[in-house]
């Protein structure tokens, strides 16, 4: 087998430590939008809330932290840099 690269079938599966820095980056801004997501979950849980328990995503302070931790994701994929 030929070691030219130009001929390799293989994808190139290093990574420079620019695309690891930026790799990090779009990381950590999912994970700080999940936290600020949930962080405002539970503030809506406490203040608003459900009272009656009629609101399935509402009405527990796990299924609002979770809500709020996939909106704060979503939210920070706007903000991601690619």
């Amino acid at each position: 087998m030929d070691n030219n690269p130009t001929n390799s079938t293989t994808p190139n599966t290093h990574t420079t430590p620019s695309t690891r820095k930026a790799r990090k980056k779009v990381i950590v801004t999912y994970l700080i939008g999940a936290a600020a997501g949930a962080a405002l979950g539970f503030v809506y849980y406490r203040l608003i809330g459900c009272r009656t328990g009629a609101c399935p995503l509402t009405s527990t302070l796990y299924g609002t932290l979770i809500y709020g931790g996939i909106i704060g994701t979503l939210a920070a994929g706007l903000f991601a840099a690619r």
